[in-house]
């Protein structure tokens, strides 16, 4: 049965497998893993509530769960009406195959992440949440909105038939080894992911596939993109309010990108380096004033020294 579970789930990420050679997008680092495929997780971790063990859905285990508690929810698709709002920090984890990484554990519904924010310069486990090796799946508006919060994402895919696979609003966000976007066997999604107010988004190893608009910011939104891939996006980058916003772009992959901006919309600050097309060929992100926005263009390796 495992053997089966597993080749049924590793088809929602065959597309992965399908595309030229590319950087690792596996999450950079693996502290913490250890042996979490095991369906008993109280082996490596106390404190944990179990689904469907210690409760029978995704929403009880999320209202019994206290702060600073982990939630782990076992290999399998597990599915709700509606969205769950989760308004305490907490750390939510599913299964992983051993082999291939992919997350074993399918979550299908919407997420609100909105706990208390804590203070910018927090960034201590009791204040930040995390999510780990699942698969979110929803079929319109929003798969994952994240409101005011400090989060960190790893291994996890947010997909969405339609509309927005992530929106951050304030706080700060970290995705490593993570994939936003929409399905394959299905339409394109709006947007992969939107930053508005002062959010800060973070994106190491992280791709962003099958979207209309891959990242729009709004507002003062700050996005850091290190070492992560576009592929099969109609337009890469958009920004609402150019001036406040703020970009930097390094060692990234765009594959089937229509266009790299979204009309003459630009960031105030825009760094890049070293992002390139499926060939290896250079891609510079910037180009000359447009007239309507003032902004300021720069290379990183000129800044280097």
């Amino acid at each position: 049965s495992g053997l089966l579970l597993r080749s049924r789930i590793g088809v929602r990420f065959a597309d992965m497998e399908d595309l030229p050679a590319s950087p690792s997008l596996q999450p950079s680092s693996q502290e913490g893993h250890g042996e979490r495929t095991s369906s008993d997780p109280s082996a490596w971790m106390p404190n944990v509530l179990r689904v469907p063990q210690d409760c029978a859905t995704v929403e009880e285990a999320i209202k019994r769960a206290k702060h600073g508690q982990t939630v782990h929810i076992s290999a399998g698709e597990h599915s709700w009406n509606g969205r769950i709002d989760v308004d305490k920090v907490m750390h939510i984890e599913g299964e992983r195959d051993p082999l291939n990484n992919a997350p074993l554990t399918v979550l299908i519904g919407r997420w609100k992440l909105c706990a208390p924010p804590p203070t910018k310069w927090d960034m201590n486990p009791n204040v930040t949440g995390t999510m780990r090796d699942i698969q979110c799946e929803a079929d319109g508006g929003y798969c994952c909105q994240i409101t005011g919060v400090h989060w960190e994402m790893t291994n996890a895919r947010f997909t969405c038939k339609g509309g927005t696979a992530v929106f951050v609003r304030d706080g700060t966000v970290a995705f490593d080894g993570c994939w936003l976007g929409g399905s394959k066997d299905t339409r394109m999604c709006n947007n992969g992911l939107v930053v508005c107010n002062e959010a800060r988004v973070y994106l190491n190893k992280t791709a962003m596939r099958n979207c209309k608009a891959g990242i729009y910011l709004r507002e003062s939104g700050v996005l850091i993109m290190v070492e992560s891939e576009l592929h099969r996006v109609a337009i890469a980058f958009g920004c609402m309010l150019p001036n406040n916003c703020e970009m930097e772009v390094a060692k990234t992959r765009m594959h089937d990108v229509e266009e790299v901006w979204s009309e003459n919309s630009r960031p105030e600050k825009l760094l890049q380096q070293g992002n390139y097309d499926v060939y290896g060929t250079p891609i510079h992100l910037h180009g000359d004033a447009d007239g309507s926005h003032t902004f300021q263009t720069q290379d990183l390796m000129s800044t280097a020294h």
